[in-house]
């Protein structure tokens, strides 16, 4: 015993000497005198942690005087006293807050009453062999068997997530539509975090008697993947959700797990399946103290832990800091970023890659038929606003018809292109109305079957292009008037490029009808565009069926959703109607059988196809009037083909 007390005495006045000679910071000063004060602590206790404290501090330099200390004395009769009001006084100084893993064991009481109600740890008093002659005694926080409760009830969660997580890894590589590698690589790292089980591999027995240092060891890889995922952006978590929920309902859900049930139980069972994965794997992707997932619930029900997070800074403060902390120091001391992957390289095995299609030279080869894909409709648009019939543009051969056919006219028109193009553009809107119109408007028509036999019919019903025709006949209109009002103007063709430029800012009134007439028959042409392409789409299926007696097409049953972009639509292909028939002369002697009687509705040739040139003249119109979403077209047509010689010369 008195052996005892020697030690203690020694370690005391060792700890004083060091207090006297070593250079203390203000911070460190303030926490040995709370040391010192503090009588539930034993002699050695204090005093060795005092010396763990304070042992690297600097010595205090020791400056000698050169010269003797110069006393200042007032004169007799006027010293003064200084009152207490006009002396200053030091500025007191703020104790630095403490950082990192703390030895000492002051904050020890502090923690045990602030997680006594979890039930995780118990207080202990270590005996450790010190190096200076003698033994200390630590009081730590040790865990309890309710730690290793929480912790198990948090691994079976990760091995819940670890078990699903290749497979649908899988499937997002396997997956020909994702070319975005950023959700798989994030799952990557998911995957291997999901593997690490801390503490749980140590027995009970011995957790008690374990350093600082180890318990560092065990927890600091955890924290680091907890910490990085928690300060992924929201979106991206949440786009990792949907993706992995998408992939899960489209797996096998263990066929053994629904084995002999009714239908009905069994899909009731993968939706609690799905429901009970997609919880559980939004608690491994933490938002900041918020409760997000099954794990949470299930901390906060048994433990009274609100969340993960909150378990995980509870570890930290009572395990590894042994102090009070927050994530902002966790991330400071592990030196933790946001967790980043690469959004252009997949994260995996070269041959994973291959199998999957994705490594460069499948990649390269997949871009290069996409970019053909993109161009060939845009190829289609250019050719129809090139196209020619008896060596004549479609617009030119309409102006033809118009003049020497539907109005009989007599006489040589000369080049009303070139020196009146305003006139000829106005003679092209009447050929429309007399010769095209009728096939769009609901106009009953004859149609003349292979077989000989005839029906009588309309391409589309008259709601199908109901508001465009309404939007022409008040363009015709306007156009009537503006030529009533100018009887004598004349604009050439070459006037009109400056106009449409703006070049010609007196003529604004020419400039804004033109456009009218672009866009109006921009929306034709892109409508009949894609019902020619559905139909060439439907004609390559394998099993498909003969709809010449279909009936006439309506917008509800073409299109489930309006064309925004005519390069990237996914209609369901099918014919077009009366594909393989001729225009029948009928009962009636209209302008347009007149035109067109005998006339194939689809052929190969514009020579041979009602369908070619009614597309062909529509863009012809839309590409004379500068019509912007056309020339975008044409604009992107030439970048994606520049863009595919540039990769087809590095293939």
């Amino acid at each position: 015993m008195k052996s005892g007390n020697n030690d203690s005495k020694r370690i005391e006045r060792r700890a004083r000497i060091m207090i006297m000679e070593k250079d203390i910071p203000p911070s460190k000063m303030e926490i040995v005198r709370s040391l010192i004060k503090n009588d539930t602590l034993l002699n050695d206790e204090k005093y060795g942690a005092v010396i763990d404290l304070i042992q690297n501090c600097p010595e205090k330099k020791i400056i000698p005087e050169k010269q003797g200390r110069k006393i200042k004395t007032d004169p007799p009769g006027s010293a003064t006293k200084e009152s207490s009001a006009n002396r200053v006084q030091p500025e007191a100084v703020k104790p630095e807050p403490v950082f990192g893993p703390v030895r000492a064991s002051v904050f020890i009481n502090l923690l045990a009453s602030k997680y006594r109600e979890t039930g995780f740890y118990k207080k202990k008093i270590i005996l450790r062999h010190h190096r200076f002659p003698g033994f200390v005694f630590y009081k730590r926080l040790v865990p309890s068997r309710n730690l290793y409760k929480a912790m198990k009830l948090i691994v079976d969660s990760q091995q819940k997530i670890a078990s699903r997580m290749p497979f649908i890894m899988d499937a997002i590589l396997n997956d020909q539509e994702i070319e975005d590698p950023t959700v798989y690589n994030y799952l990557r790292v998911l995957n291997v975090w999901m593997n690490e089980i801390p503490l749980l591999a140590i027995r009970y027995e011995n957790s008690v008697h374990l350093r600082n240092d180890d318990f560092l060891n065990e927890f600091s890889s955890y924290i680091k993947y907890f910490t990085s995922f928690m300060d992924v952006n929201t979106e991206i978590k949440e786009r990792i959700i949907s993706v992995v929920e998408l992939k899960l309902r489209l797996l096998t859900l263990g066929a053994n797990e629904i084995e002999n049930r009714s239908q009905e139980k069994s899909g009731a069972q993968s939706e609690k399946i799905i429901y009970d994965y997609m919880m559980t794997f939004r608690s491994f992707l933490p938002l900041n103290g918020i409760p997000n997932g099954l794990v949470d619930k299930q901390l906060e029900k048994k433990y009274k832990i609100q969340t993960l997070s909150h378990f995980i800074l509870n570890i930290t403060e009572s395990l590894l800091f042994r102090h009070e902390t927050d994530f902002n120091e966790i991330r400071k001391y592990f030196k933790i970023q946001p967790l980043s992957v690469s959004t252009e390289k997949w994260m995996c095995s070269e041959n994973d890659l291959k199998l999957a299609g994705k490594d460069e030279s499948s990649r390269m080869k997949k871009y290069r038929e996409n970019l053909k894909v993109r161009i060939e409709p845009l190829d289609e648009i250019y050719e129809f606003t090139q196209m020619k019939f008896a060596g004549l543009t479609l617009l030119k051969k309409a102006f033809d018809d118009q003049w020497k056919i539907l109005n009989k006219r007599r006489y040589d028109y000369g080049d009303f292109y070139n020196e009146n193009f305003f006139v000829f553009m106005d003679e092209c809107l009447s050929y429309f109305t007399s010769a095209l119109m009728p096939f769009i408007d609901g106009t009953q028509i004859n149609f003349i079957r292979p077989d000989g036999t005839s029906v009588n019919s309309c391409l589309f019903e008259k709601e199908y292009f109901s508001r465009d025709l309404s939007m022409l006949n008040d363009l015709l209109s306007d156009m009537a008037s503006y030529r009533a009002d100018n009887p004598t103007m004349k604009i050439t063709s070459e006037e009109m490029r400056k106009i449409l430029t703006g070049q010609l800012s007196t003529f604004n009134d020419v400039r804004q009808l033109m456009f009218r007439i672009g866009s109006l028959f921009y929306n034709f042409a892109e409508d009949i565009h894609l019902l020619y392409r559905l139909h060439n789409q439907w004609s390559m299926l394998e099993n498909r069926e003969d709809s010449d007696n279909e009936k006439p097409l309506s917008r509800n049953a073409v299109f489930n959703n309006p064309v925004t972009d005519i390069t990237e639509f996914s209609p369901v292909p099918r014919a077009f109607p009366f594909y393989s028939c001729r225009i029948g002369k009928g009962s009636i002697s209209l302008p347009h059988i007149r035109l067109f009687s005998g006339k194939p509705m689809w052929g190969e040739s514009i020579n041979d196809s009602l369908i070619l040139f009614f597309t062909g003249f529509c863009f012809q119109i839309a590409f004379e009037c500068d019509e912007e979403r056309l020339h975008n077209n044409l604009v992107q047509r030439k970048e994606l083909k520049t863009r595919l010689t540039e990769l087809i010369g590095r293939i």
